[in-house]
Order: structure tokens, then C-alpha cells, then sequence
């Protein structure tokens, strides 16, 4: 009986690919074609106030994983002007596999425009990612193109903790090379050779990003766009891609080699490093978002004072329970608005996830609040317990923590970290007060409705507090990963 020979074992990883076609139809730039497969595939293309088609690549995974292999296929014809990015950074994770692969190839025709912006991508500890770009233009075409990278989860500790950071640039149109680039790091410390005479580990250091930019585009070339752009930076480098007089193409910034002529050099390395308050995103991100939330956290503390001030205050219980139900409706107004952003923005300033997570625990806390201050009246309470008014009071301490560590999110201020521990330290103050609370009324209460009824108050009262805390989890997690 002959013996079976071992099955192989299965690859880790998928394999997805995307393939899109623009043409140029009358004034405007369209979509002529499109096909993907998970786990790639693209948002709806958006129609700004130019030509330019704008169009959103998504991995609808969160990330690439060890294994993956990604190929990306982008032909854009004669005359038209096609702007890709994604909607968020790109994350890779951790693998004991395969490095992670993605290819992404451009094929831009004579005037044409194509402006390759996607956001950073953000390598874990442990991650290998090897990926390569190559573009090939007509002479008369015009590129703008960003390759960004963040040293890892920042806010974590992880920078430059990765096992492979291979990325290959290349540019070339009919005449020959415009630009020839590898960016390699292997290891956590590194190691790879020295540069112009520096080690990496020297050039890197206190560094949060790593990248390239540039762009070419026919005739003379033009000033490098800063890496410091922020908002209003897209319409800014619009003027870049207007068309030029017919010659040689160059990558804008290059420097000639000693020896040769500047307009005879068509070799550059557009690479470049950013410093911890740099950040790298070419297209404006839709900031309202943070001013929701900045108001929703206002409204919590709004409600929380009337609350605190009715426990304490118990006359004219009713109006003062009107007063935050008014407050609570603020609340609901704002969270429609967020919802309502996040279905028309291109572009968010976090995950779209996310956003709508925050908005919902925000939404809960207001809920929670209005649902104790109802009970105080609908149960007919004569009067509050000193155990309530301590809640009341535990609760305005947990709201204002909390609204500390939503200003922080702005910024991805590092310092949230002493925020959300106080929120928690308030958090299990309240646990101990509602068990304590429920403890004594057992103990000295002989009327069991009307532990029916504080039971209930203390619990709401509570949870106030555990959504407090869900709130300041949810943002340390945006921080922790966006940081």
C-alpha cells in the first residue's frame, strides 16, 4: 500500500486585482471602464468643479495581510485627467507569511493628466510589504505623484519596527527615463547601507514618515510641491498640470549631476523624509467632523450640569427634565449631521468606521442621561438620595474627562492617554457607588417598589458612566492607529 503524498499546504492571502479605463468625453473626464476583484475594488466615482475624475481605490479588508497580492491597472487616455487616492491610510499587518505584494501600473496618453494621491500607508511591527509603481506617460503628459509612509503605529511605540519596506518607483515616457527610485528598509533597527554617506538609522531618526513626491509634466520644471501641504492643497496644484509647451518632460525638484547639463538630466530621486509634524495628504480632508464631535461633547456636558443641578435642586423637577430632553434633541440634530457628512465627504480625516462609532457612543451618552432625569419624574421621587446626588456629581466629573480626550482627537494629541485613564478611574468610582448603593437599600429598604424604582435610576445613572468610557476607548483606538 503506497503512502499518500503530503497535501501542500494552502496559501495565506488573496488575490486581488483592479483595472480602470478613463476617457476624455467632451469637457469632462469619465470612467470608460472598470473591473476588480476583492479584495480591491472602488468608491463611486466624484465630479469636481474641473475635468478631473476623481476616483477613491478601497480595500474593503482594512489592510493588507501577509500573502496578499494586489495588482492595480490604470489607462488613462489622450486628453483626459483622472485624480486617484484612497479613502484612508493603508495598513499592513503583522505576518509569519509571505510579504504582502502590490503592483500598480499607469499607462497616461498624450495631454493627459494623472494625479496619484492615495493617503500614507502604515506598516505594523512585524509587517513586509514590497510594492512597485510604475508609470509610462507620453511626452505631452502630465503626473502628480505621492508615495508616503508612516514609521507604524506611532502612538504605539512600533516606529520603524517593521521586517520589509520595499517600494520601487519608476517613470519613463518615449524619450527614456524620467525617474528610477527604491526605497528599501529591512529589519527594526534598519539595518540597510548607508545613503549619500548617512546611515538610514541616522537619516530616520526622530522621524514619523518617509516618502516621495514630484511631478512631471512637459517643458521647464517647476518648484517641488511642499510636504507640509494641508487643506486647499488640491486646488493648489491644479496650476501644475496646465499645459506646458511641447519638450522633454522632467520631474520638478531634480538637481543635475555635476557634469551634465540640467535640462539633459532626466534621472532623479524624489525621495524625502518628514518630520514629526509633518503630514503628507495632498488632498483636503473634511475637518467639520471634529467640530461635531467638539459639539456633541459640549451638549454631553450641557446635560450633565441640568442633571447634576436637579438632583441637587429638586424643585421644579419636571421643567429642569424638560431642559435636558431640549438638550438631548441638540444632540440628536448633531448626530444627523454627522451622518448626514459622512454620506456626502470624499474624504474623511479617520475611517468612516470609525466616525460613525464615535458619533454613536456620543449619542448614547446624551440618551442615558435624558433616560435618568425622566425616571426622577415619571417614578414620582420626593426627593434624591445622597447615593444619587453622588452619581450626579461622579457623572459631570466623567463628562468634562471625557471631553478632554475628544479635544485630543483633533491633533492626535499623544497626551490622551492621562485623559481616558482618568475617565476609567471615574468609571469604576461609579461601579463602587452603584453597588454600594444598591447594597444599603436592600439592607434598610422595606419597600419594594420603591427599590424597584432607585434600583432602575442608580443602573441608568451608571451606564452613563460606561458610555463615557466607550466614547474615550473608541478614541484612543482612532489615536493608537492613526498616530
Amino acid at each position: 500500500m503506497s503512502a499518500t503524498a503530503p497535501l501542500a499546504p494552502a496559501r495565506i492571502g488573496r488575490d486581488g486585482a483592479l483595472r480602470l479605463r478613463f476617457e476624455r468625453r467632451g469637457p469632462a473626464t469619465v470612467v470608460a471602464g472598470c473591473r476588480y476583484t476583492l479584495p480591491l475594488q472602488v468608491l463611486a466615482p466624484v465630479a469636481l468643479d474641473d475635468p478631473a475624475a476623481v476616483v477613491s481605490i478601497l480595500n474593503p479588508t482594512g489592510g493588507l495581510v501577509g500573502g496578499d497580492r494586489l495588482s492595480i491597472d490604470v489607462e488613462v487616455g489622450a486628453g483626459a485627467h483622472a485624480l486617484l487616492t484612497t479613502p484612508s491610510a493603508t495598513r499592513v499587518y503583522r505576518t509569519d507569511a509571505e510579504d504582502a505584494v502590490q503592483s500598480v501600473k499607469i499607462s497616461i496618453g498624450p495631454q493627459a493628466a494623472v494625479e496619484w494621491v492615495p493617503d500614507h500607508t502604515i506598516p505594523f511591527a512585524g509587517s513586509a510589504l514590497r510594492q512597485t509603481l510604475d508609470v509610462d506617460m507620453d511626452a505631452t503628459a502630465r503626473l502628480i505623484l505621492v508615495d508616503a509612509f508612516s514609521a507604524g503605529r506611532i502612538g504605539r511605540g512600533e516606529a520603524w519596527q517593521f521586517a520589509v519596506l520595499d517600494s520601487a518607483v519608476s517613470v519613463r515616457d518615449q524619450h527614456g527615463w524620467l525617474l528610477c527610485d527604491r526605497l528599501l528598509l529591512r529589519g527594526p533597527m534598519i539595518r540597510s547601507r548607508a545613503v549619500h554617506g548617512r546611515r538610514p538609522t541616522a537619516m530616520l531618526r526622530g522621524r514619523r514618515r518617509v516618502g516621495r513626491r514630484g511631478h512631471a509634466r512637459p517643458g521647464r520644471a517647476a518648484d517641488p510641491l511642499p510636504c507640509s501641504e494641508r487643506a486647499g492643497a488640491h486646488r493648489h496644484h491644479r496650476d501644475l498640470l496646465e499645459p506646458r509647451p511641447p519638450g522633454p518632460p522632467r520631474i520638478a525638484g531634480a538637481r543635475a549631476p555635476k557634469g551634465l547639463a540640467s535640462n539633459q538630466w532626466r534621472n532623479c530621486d524624489g525621495s524625502v523624509t518628514l518630520g514629526p509634524g509633518s503630514m503628507f495628504n495632498l488632498i483636503p480632508k473634511e475637518v467639520r467632523f471634529f467640530d461635531y464631535f467638539e459639539q456633541q461633547s459640549q451638549h454631553i456636558i450641557r446635560a450633565g450640569a441640568l442633571l447634576h443641578e436637579m438632583v441637587h435642586h429638586f424643585a421644579d423637577a419636571r421643567a429642569k427634565a424638560h431642559a435636558i430632553k431640549e438638550v438631548e434633541h441638540q444632540g440628536d440634530h448633531t448626530t444627523h449631521e454627522i451622518i448626514k457628512k459622512l454620506n456626502t465627504t470624499f474624504i474623511t480625516p479617520i475611517d468612516r468606521e470609525d466616525i460613525h462609532d464615535l458619533a454613536s457612543r456620543l449619542d448614547d451618552v446624551l440618551d442615558y442621561i435624558e433616560a435618568a432625569a425622566e425616571r426622577l419624574v415619571v417614578y414620582r421621587i420626593k426627593e434624591p438620595t445622597s447615593a444619587c446626588r453622588a452619581m450626579a456629581d461622579v457623572i459631570v466629573q466623567t463628562t468634562l474627562a471625557m471631553d478632554r480626550t475628544i479635544k485630543c482627537l483633533r491633533t492626535m494629541d499623544p497626551g490622551f492617554h492621562e485623559h481616558t485613564v482618568e475617565v476609567n478611574r471615574l468609571e469604576n468610582t461609579a461601579d463602587v457607588l452603584l453597588r454600594d448603593s444598591l447594597a444599603a437599600m436592600f439592607e434598610e429598604s422595606s419597600d419594594p417598589i420603591e427599590v424597584i424604582k432607585w434600583k432602575e435610576i442608580y443602573e441608568t445613572m451608571e451606564i452613563v458612566t460606561d458610555r463615557c468610557e466607550d466614547v474615550a476607548n473608541v478614541i484612543e483606538g482612532i489615536i493608537l492607529k492613526m498616530a
